[in-house]
């Protein structure tokens, strides 16, 4: 799993990578196995992955394209990964919630230690595509940025999270060495994502200590940093300029539009900021089911064209669960998203951290916690592993009220 990116093929480019190609061998063989057990007995969540998985089919054959109905399936295939995750560790007292972390974590060190050689290699004047080079980086200037199997820095980090909060929380609570988490951290910063300001707020969320500070306190640097992080995501601070004298002018990291000029600093819009504009216009025009999955960047052409979008900026995936959501399924995606949200956490906050899994699911929970600031910004709904990690929380609250 933690190899987001190792394939691209014809047609479905990086679409189709091992983890799909293991899945369509093994799916038959859970639905031998487990059968009618894979519609769990929560009722409601799973009319809610129904609805959610519905509502992209449909929005899909209105649009009427195969790459769209492609798609649409694709997410299919995650709700029932989902599925044969919960109902694989729905065995009381097995901690197969913890095995699946363990076995996340040592595939994510194998992929730190390829990241490290190909940054080594890269420094040293051997480029090669699990790294990245940015020219004129906001507040940087020209770097390498770590990628590894993961297509991008900001993916890259987004693996790293989970497992390095997990190390860490293990070694606080005396349950693992502090050698793997030490191994991990400085691939995050190699990335020089934002996303490090996600993996700070992590780490101290699972850390005894600051647990104990109490909930409110909890509460405050969640919402501090979550306003930071969407602060530095959609806008750039610069010393005021003429903006097509900037560095930064013409280059993908920004519109080119300012929103604000004091004395001496300025705001400058970020490409995410153009994003959601051009998202919006979308929307506006296929309110009711949306583009079609995945079509979004199709449609990018003709908002530049009206002058919505910026004509140098490349064509985008929507850069948001929320809004992607809206522009590309429509009303009945986005509610079908938002219900689904809304049953999860219901299931979820409830699960007890007194238990003998109840590290895991801290770490877990609190990673969710994570992608939900990140969802402003990616399209988190994607994410392969993400419906792991839902998977493990629906069969730890199954395993709870067996327990019960």
């Amino acid at each position: 799993m933690p190899f987001v990116r190792v394939l691209s093929l014809p047609y479905v480019g990086d679409k189709l990578q091992p983890t799909e190609l293991i899945f369509v061998l093994l799916f038959p063989l859970a639905l031998w196995v487990y059968g009618k057990r894979l519609w769990l007995q929560q009722t409601s969540l799973m009319w809610g992955l129904a609805v959610y998985v519905l509502a992209n089919v449909v929005a899909a054959l209105v649009a009427g394209q195969l790459p769209s109905l492609l798609e649409a399936f694709g997410r299919l295939y995650l709700v029932l990964l989902a599925l044969v995750v919960a109902v694989w560790i729905n065995e009381p007292g097995q901690h197969r919630a913890r095995k699946v972390l363990d076995a996340f974590l040592y595939g994510t060190v194998i992929l730190a230690a390829c990241s490290y050689a190909g940054y080594f290699a890269a420094v040293l004047g051997y480029g090669n595509s699990l790294v990245h080079v940015y020219g004129n980086y906001p507040y940087l200037g020209t770097l390498f940025r770590a990628s590894g199997f993961t297509g991008g820095p900001g993916m890259l980090i987004v693996v790293l999270l989970l497992p390095t909060i997990y190390t860490w929380h293990s070694w606080r609570v005396g349950k693992k060495s502090l050698i793997w988490f030490v191994f991990l951290l400085p691939l995050a910063g190699l990335t020089f994502s934002k996303e490090v300001l996600l993996l700070g707020l992590g780490l101290l969320l699972v850390d005894p200590w600051f647990r104990g500070r109490g909930r409110r306190m909890q509460g405050w640097l969640i919402g501090a940093v979550a306003v930071v992080f969407w602060f530095g995501t959609h806008y750039i601070v610069q010393p005021r300029q003429p903006v097509e004298q900037s560095s930064l002018a013409g280059t993908e990291y920004t519109s080119g539009k300012l929103v604000w000029v004091g004395d001496q600093y300025q705001l400058l819009e970020t490409s995410y900021t153009a994003l959601k504009r051009a998202g919006v216009s979308v929307s506006k025009k296929h309110l009711v089911f949306g583009v079609g999955p995945g079509q979004f960047s199709h449609y990018l052409p003709a908002e530049q064209v009206a002058g919505v979008y910026p004509a140098h900026l490349p064509h985008y995936d929507p850069h948001s669960t929320w809004l992607g959501a809206l522009s590309e399924t429509g009303l009945g995606g986005l509610l079908g998203l938002l219900l689904l949200s809304v049953l999860l956490y219901q299931s979820f906050r409830r699960l007890p951290l007194d238990g003998p899994d109840g590290g895991v699911i801290l770490c877990l929970q609190t990673f969710l916690v994570l992608l939900l600031i990140l969802s402003v910004s990616k399209d988190v709904a994607n994410f392969r592993f993400v419906w792991v990690v839902i998977g493990l929380l629906i069969g730890l609250v199954h395993d709870t009220k067996q327990l019960s």
